[in-house]
């Protein structure tokens, strides 16, 4: 066992493997010192929703017996790991941040069942936004998630308390769930890695008590790990997509320089953060350093597959979120959300006109007029249409020979809490890879530079790039990511380019390390 004092909040989860398994770490040792970090956060970040602490050390205890008997160990084995609270836990709550959904699950939901089989250690359940729905994580059951890059910030959401936590190092892997960017805004906020894997790819539980995910709209959903190192969230896949056997993970000897990667700057709607299009531009040129061949690529229809996709995800109208809320009390920011599905069409088509007049014209278009309950035609419709996205994408793919994308990951970095709401339009760079079924990862690599800060043009006849230009004026120094888009199954080829590009960017002095719960 170690035998010197060891900073494990920097430690990777292999790394934490490798010597427990060797008997060079106790896990015991390991996961008391996490909890600590863990705690030592909570009073000013409220990351964790429920602490498993004492159940923890006990799995941690029998995890360094087993080192001793001699037993065979998981690849996870001895390794604490932090849960989304909306993912079962047995024994432990599910709700949502919803005060009525109280009951312990009877078992754990197969994504932590794979985790238990492989040897990991559950610390703690961590918070989200309430019904998982934004890009803030606040509820009235835990409270509001701050970023511990800057306590003043959202860490994303809805997996916010995953981001914080494993940014802080008080878990160096968690698993989070993303229908719209919920593993991969929290990532990109705050400064480390998560993928979203292909939907199907990750057996997951149906939720208990959750009534306003339709089938279609859950077709866009996957659970994903978020962690510090790309080798994690392999280590991560391996394990949690042990059972897909139809398309395997592993995919014998490609390598990074036989990819062909499309490179996207602008889906043409919004532009994003100064600084992430210098680390785009910056990615690019690392790898055609390297050897590898970057060619540019044109999203096609973005505007279209938005449109279509804020049409299924608000098909019912809020009804199923109403249902599911029953008469608990609302963040802020469903209360929002709610109000606006629900208008008629008289006054939606109002808003939409003037949200257009008033310099909003992207939400407008894309959003508000798309938003609000669909007859059943209707909504048979956006499924043939979301298929129809589906072959032309790949078909794009297919006639340029792309075989992964790199594209902003978000429009801008983590805003100040409530800020999200400023952000009237967050480009298609989050929702496209649910929409078209893609997995997608997020990888940061830098931190904003003063002068990014302040090199975004505000508009007066476009509030919401006014308002982005608002916001980043104090972004220097936060965290910036780009995105890994690939095709369907092609979680290999994602993350060999992630790791790749870890390796180019990992010794720069700007590329982010533990965040520190500042002020």
């Amino acid at each position: 066992m170690s035998m010197i004092q060891i900073d494990y909040s920097k430690m990777s989860a292999s790394e934490m493997a490798a010597g427990i398994a060797a008997g060079r770490y106790s896990s015991l040792e390991i996961t008391s010192a996490l909890i600590e970090r863990l705690k030592q956060m909570q009073s000013s970040t409220r990351a964790v929703a429920i602490p498993l602490y004492e159940e923890a050390l006990n799995q941690a205890a029998a995890a360094d017996e087993a080192v001793r008997r001699g037993e065979k160990l998981g690849p996870l084995h001895g390794v604490p790991v932090t849960i989304k609270e909306s993912i079962d836990v047995e024994g432990s709550p599910s709700t949502w941040g919803i005060s009525h959904l109280t009951e312990p699950a009877a078992t754990d939901d197969a994504s932590v069942n794979l985790l238990r089989q492989a040897g990991a250690v559950i610390v703690a359940k961590t918070n989200v936004m309430q019904l998982l729905t934004g890009y803030e994580s606040d509820n009235p059951v835990y409270g509001k998630v701050s970023n511990p890059w800057d306590l003043t910030r959202t860490p994303g959401g809805s997996s916010g308390g995953e981001g914080a936590a494993v940014a802080f190092g008080g878990s160096p892997l968690g698993i989070g769930s993303d229908i719209g960017g919920s593993v991969r805004v929290p990532a990109h906020f705050c400064g480390v890695h998560g993928l979203k894997p292909t939907p199907g790819r990750i057996p997951a539980s149906l939720p208990r008590g959750v009534y306003h995910v339709r089938p279609e709209a859950g077709a866009m959903f996957s659970l994903g790990p978020l962690a510090r190192s790309t080798e994690d969230l392999h280590l991560a896949m391996r394990v949690l997509a042990s059972r897909q056997k139809e398309y395997p993970l592993e995919r014998s000897g490609q390598s990074a320089l036989e990819l062909r990667v499309g490179i996207v700057l602008s889906d043409g709607i919004v532009e994003a953060h100064p600084a992430i299009l210098r680390l785009l531009r910056e990615a690019s040129s690392a790898l055609e350093a390297r050897g590898i061949q970057v060619v540019p690529f044109t999203l096609p229809e973005p505007d279209h597959m938005v449109q279509t996709f804020y049409g299924l995800m608000t098909a019912d109208g809020g009804q199923g979120m109403k249902r599911t809320l029953g008469d608990s009390p609302t963040a802020p920011h469903i209360a929002g959300v709610l109000a606006s599905q629900g208008f008629p069409p008289a006054k939606r088509w109002l808003i939409t006109k003037l949200l257009g007049f008033s310099g909003q014209k992207a939400l407008a278009k894309l959003i508000v007029s798309q938003i609000g309950a669909k007859t059943e035609q209707q909504y048979q419709k956006l499924t043939m249409q979301r298929e129809a996205h589906r072959e032309l994408f790949i078909r794009t793919l297919d006639s340029t020979n792309v075989d992964v994308l790199l594209c902003p990951s978000f429009v801008t970095t983590a805003p100040p809490h409530g800020g999200t709401k400023m952000i009237s339009f967050e480009g298609a760079y989050v929702s496209l890879p649910n929409y078209l079924g893609l997995p997608a990862g997020t990888l940061s690599l830098s931190t904003v530079r003063p002068e990014e800060a302040l090199a975004r043009k505000a508009n007066p006849k476009d509030k919401a790039a006014a308002a982005l230009a608002d916001l980043e004026r104090s972004s220097a120094g936060l965290p910036v990511s780009v995105q890994i888009m690939g095709r369907p199954f092609r979680e290999d080829q994602v993350l060999l380019l992630m790791q790749t590009l870890e390796n180019l960017f990992k010794t720069r002095e700007d590329y982010p390390v533990l965040a520190q719960c500042r002020p």
